[in-house]
């Protein structure tokens, strides 16, 4: 958000979020979704730098009373013109065809990957309902992946070693290596 705001082309991007609050360690558990609260909007915009989402995903909690009333919440949101489209969060095939007779979307958000199957009588409802299709891959193995990469990294460095200064030490080195021989870092 803040290198958009910097550059002064965040008309340029499109942005999304979703209920997902809690930050957490590589050793430590990645939490799941929760539900929307008023104040969650203004602390997304804010971490954001922007005035508006270009899409809010509202991820299920698996409360259906919470469910309805995050819903209810991101609704009012996007009426006030704070949230410009509603997105769902994986949504069953079930689901789907409840949006038939109530359908508070525009988009949905599906993780996949190779080993999950053919999905696109999946897809082809969503298409159906008019929704725009975000494919990504599973969220939680990104973030294992990150997992893996911190305890990776951290198994070999001393306690009181800085991460912070390592890169900016890395780049100086590249600096000075380019400026040493510059031809060798253009091919």
């Amino acid at each position: 958000g803040a290198a958009l705001d910097k550059l002064k082309r965040r008309q340029e991007a499109r942005v999304l979020a979703w209920n997902f609050f809690k930050d957490f360690q590589p050793d430590e558990d990645m939490g799941g979704a929760e539900p929307f609260l008023e104040h969650h909007l203004r602390a997304i915009l804010d971490d954001l730098k922007t005035s508006y989402l270009d899409g809010l995903v509202v991820h299920p909690v698996g409360d259906p009373d919470q469910d309805k009333r995050q819903l209810e919440l991101a609704q009012s949101w996007r009426g006030k013109g704070r949230v410009k489209m509603l997105g769902a969060w994986s949504p069953s095939l079930d689901a789907l065809e409840q949006c038939r007779r109530h359908n508070p979307y525009q988009f949905v958000v599906r993780p996949w990957h190779v080993g999950m199957g053919d999905l696109g009588p999946y897809f082809l409802a969503c298409k159906e309902l008019g929704w725009m299709t975000v494919a990504c891959t599973p969220f939680q193995r990104g973030w294992e992946l990150d997992r893996m990469v911190a305890k990776a990294m951290c198994a070999d460095f001393p306690d009181n070693y800085d991460f912070a200064a390592a890169p900016r030490k890395k780049l100086a080195r590249l600096q000075a290596d380019y400026e040493d021989r510059p031809d060798a870092l253009k091919a």
